[in-house]
């Protein structure tokens, strides 16, 4: 069971976002007074309550009861008395969720910043008896000359973690996109990336569009050409 607060931190994910009032409308807020609502989804990462539902609460008419003291208790007798207590209101209330271990899913990006994982950026060394090496080449050929932008984005990713899956790739070059200082789209070319398109400035003031099935693609034939 989880409870208590969670930080999204990819918002973009986030579906079917909404106010509370409409899953809750006749539930009070009391509890939630100095919380700062957001009408619109957040942009970036963001602190929120694992789960929000309601709970039964003493309506105003005992409260006003237990303010008036026990002479007024008295007043109203069994029969008012009862019919206050069962007269219930809601009110929002922080809830629990329960998270299972085939639903849980790991960031392998930090995995990797906090154990130093393997990724294949470092290549195993191999005995030299084990293979034959290649003749070093001189001669470029013109097949092996990349000139598409985001193939040549991918492929400095690849460089360096030529292991990882498309998914990676594609997580590895948004965060270079997201970031001040890019180190694989050194030129500029993405103008707009999120979880399922990258928007990229072709010739003159062209703007085209690569989805993520395409780009995968792209991952798998660029590895293929790279071994």
């Amino acid at each position: 069971m989880v409870s208590g607060f969670i930080k999204p931190l990819q918002p973009e994910l986030l579906s079917n976002w909404r106010s509370v009032s409409v899953d809750y409308p006749k539930a009070g807020s009391e509890r939630f007074s100095r919380v700062r609502t957001m009408q619109d989804r957040p942009l970036g990462p963001f602190v929120a309550y694992t789960a929000i539902g309601v709970d039964a609460v003493y309506g105003q008419k005992v409260r006003q009861l237990a303010a008036a003291g026990p002479e007024e208790m008295r007043k109203e007798g069994v029969s008012g008395l009862l019919g206050a207590f069962l007269d219930t209101e809601q009110e929002l209330a922080v809830k629990s969720i329960e998270i299972r271990f085939d639903q849980l899913r790991f960031d392998l990006e930090s995995v990797e910043e906090v154990f130093g994982l393997d990724d294949g950026e470092n290549e195993p060394m191999v005995a030299k008896d084990a293979c034959t090496a290649k003749p070093p080449t001189t001669e470029l050929q013109s097949e092996d000359i990349e000139i598409h932008p985001i193939k040549i984005i991918i492929s400095r990713v690849l460089e360096k973690k030529p292991h990882i899956l498309a998914n990676r790739v594609w997580n590895l070059i948004k965060n270079d996109f997201n970031s001040e200082t890019r180190k694989y789209d050194v030129d500029g070319v993405i103008s707009t990336m999120d979880s399922e398109i990258i928007e990229w400035f072709g010739h003159g003031d062209t703007i085209k569009v690569l989805k993520y099935k395409t780009f995968r693609n792209y991952v798998s034939n660029l590895k293929t050409k790279r071994n």
